[in-house]
C-alpha cells in the first residue's frame, strides 16, 4: 500500500471541509438578504397602504371644501337677494349740507332736494331718513332714506339722474351686498374652456390702417368662419363691409361684399354671431338683428328704461350708449338706465329672442369709462381711451355680483380707442384706434377648482 501524499490528503479532506465552511457562510448571509428585503417589502407595503389612506382622506377633504365653498357661495347668494328686496325701497342721498352741531332735520332737507327734482312728498313719504358714516372726513355724510313706495324711489332716481348730472348732490340706489371673502367674490367657473379673469395685456399688434376714425372690426364669433367684417364711423351708416378672411382684408386691393342695413347704426358697440348682424338702432333703444342670409331683420327689441341718445355713452359719446358683448356665457348689452343713475347695466340677452334674461346692476358710472367689455361673465372697464398707458381699472363679476377695483396696463396705441370686443373663439380683444384695427393677446388665471 503506498503512503498518500500530503497533495492528496488536502484534496481529499481539506478542501471539501472548507468548502463546506464557505458554504454555510455565504448560505447564511443570503438568508439575512432574504429576510431582509421581505422586511424592506413588507415597509413598502405598509408604506404604500399609508400613502394610499393619506391620498383617499386628501381627496375627502378637498370633496367636502368643495362642498362648503359651493354652500358658501349659495348662502351668499340668497343673503343678497334678501337684503337686496329688503333695501328695495332705499336711496342714498350725498352731498346734502350737514350742521355741525345739534340735532338736524335729515327729513325736511331731503324734501326741500326732492321739491327741487319736482316731487311734493310728505311726511307719511318718507319712513325714516338718517345719516350714515362716520364723521372724521371732510364733507356732509350721506343720508339713507327709506320710503314707503319703491314706485316713488325709481321715478326719484329718474329725474335725479337728469337734474343733478352737474350738481354737487347726487342720488343714488342703496344696495347692500353681503361681504365676501376675495377668493369667492371673484371666483369665475372655468366653464369648459379655461375661463378664469385676466391678468395682463399684452402690447397690441396691429392688423391693418383702414377706414375712418371711428368704427367696428371683427369675426364672427360663433361660426368657425374667417370672415371679417368692418362698419365705419358711429352714426350716418348704413353699410357693412364683408371680406372673405384676413389676407382679402389686409390686401391693398379687393372685392368686399356689402350688406346694406335698413336702418343707420348709432355707436360701435355691434357683433356678428351666427351669420348675423348685432346693432342698435340709431337714435333709439332698439336692438336689431340683420341676417345676413336671408337679408333681412329678424329681430329688433326696444330696451325698455335704457338710456339713449347720447345720454349715457362711454367717455368719447359717439352714440355708444349700448354696447353688445358676446363671451363663454352667451350675448350680453352693456348700457345704462335712469333707474341705476347712469350707473353701468349688464343684461343677458337671449341669442334667439334678444329678450332680456338676467339683469345685473353695477355701481359704476358709463361716462367714467373709456370702454368695456365682457370675458367669461366678467365684466372689464378701461379707464381712458385717449391716453397711450392707461388700465382696466374696475372689473364686476356676473357670477357672485361682486366689483372690484383693479389695474391691469392697457395700451393704446394710437391714443383714440373707440372699440374694444372679446372674441372668445380665439380669446382675443379687437379694438379700433383711430382708424387702426388692432388685436390684444390675453393672459388669464383660474380661480380655485371647485
Amino acid at each position: 500500500m503506498s503512503t498518500i501524499s500530503l497533495f492528496q490528503f488536502s484534496a481529499l479532506v481539506l478542501w471539501p471541509l472548507l468548502f463546506s465552511i464557505c458554504t454555510l457562510f455565504w448560505s447564511d448571509r443570503q438568508s439575512k438578504s432574504i429576510e431582509y428585503l421581505i422586511k424592506a417589502k413588507s415597509s413598502l407595503r405598509v408604506l404604500e397602504r399609508d400613502l394610499s389612506f393619506e391620498h383617499e382622506t386628501a381627496s375627502r377633504l378637498a370633496d367636502l371644501n368643495k362642498e362648503l365653498r359651493s354652500e358658501s357661495r349659495h348662502h351668499s347668494h340668497s343673503l343678497r337677494q334678501i337684503k337686496q328686496g329688503q333695501r328695495a325701497k332705499f336711496l342714498r342721498l350725498k352731498g346734502i349740507p350737514e350742521e355741525g352741531h345739534g340735532t338736524e332735520n335729515t327729513a325736511e332737507k331731503v324734501s326741500e332736494l326732492l321739491e327741487y327734482l319736482g316731487f311734493e312728498i310728505e311726511a307719511a313719504d318718507i319712513e325714516r331718513a338718517n345719516r350714515v358714516g362716520g364723521r372724521d372726513h371732510d364733507g356732509p355724510r350721506a343720508i339713507v332714506m327709506e320710503l314707503t313706495s319703491e314706485r316713488l324711489k325709481h321715478a326719484i332716481l329718474g329725474e335725479a339722474a337728469v337734474k343733478l348730472r352737474h350738481t354737487p348732490y347726487s342720488i343714488l340706489d342703496d344696495e347692500t351686498f353681503v361681504v365676501m371673502e376675495e377668493s369667492e367674490a371673484m371666483y369665475v367657473p372655468d366653464l369648459g374652456v379655461g375661463c378664469g379673469l385676466i391678468s395682463h395685456v399684452e402690447d397690441p399688434e396691429l392688423v391693418k390702417k383702414s377706414g375712418r376714425m371711428f368704427g367696428f372690426w371683427g369675426t364672427d364669433s360663433t361660426r368657425n368662419s374667417d370672415r371679417v367684417f368692418i362698419m365705419e364711423h358711429f352714426y350716418k351708416n348704413a353699410k357693412v363691409i364683408e371680406f372673405e378672411n384676413l389676407a382679402e382684408f389686409r390686401a391693398p386691393t379687393s372685392k368686399p361684399r356689402i350688406h346694406t342695413m335698413p336702418y343707420n347704426w348709432g355707436g360701435t358697440g355691434h357683433l356678428v354671431l351666427n351669420d348675423c348682424i348685432y346693432f342698435n338702432r340709431f337714435n333709439t333703444s332698439n336692438i336689431v338683428q340683420y341676417s345676413t342670409i336671408e337679408k333681412k331683420i329678424v329681430n329688433e327689441v326696444e330696451i325698455r328704461d335704457a338710456a339713449f341718445g347720447n345720454m349715457a355713452p362711454y367717455q368719447w359719446a359717439g352714440s355708444t350708449d349700448f354696447d353688445l358683448a358676446f363671451d363663454e356665457c352667451g350675448l350680453w348689452l352693456i348700457y345704462a338706465t335712469l333707474q341705476n343713475s347712469l350707473d353701468i347695466v349688464i343684461s343677458k340677452l337671449n341669442l334667439e329672442t334678444l329678450e332680456i334674461e338676467t339683469t345685473h346692476r353695477t355701481n359704476w358710472r358709463k361716462q367714467w369709462s373709456g370702454n368695456a367689455f365682457m370675458a367669461c361673465g366678467v365684466l372689464y372697464v378701461l379707464k381712458k381711451y385717449d391716453e397711450k398707458y392707461t388700465s382696466l381699472n374696475y372689473i364686476y363679476n356676473t357670477h357672485t355680483d361682486t366689483y372690484k377695483y383693479v389695474d391691469i396696463p392697457f395700451t393704446n396705441a394710437f391714443e383714440w380707442n373707440t372699440m374694444v370686443d372679446y372674441n372668445p373663439r380665439d380669446k382675443q380683444l379687437y379694438c379700433w384706434d383711430k382708424g387702426h384695427q388692432l388685436v390684444y393677446n390675453l393672459s388669464m388665471e383660474a380661480s380655485d377648482a371647485l
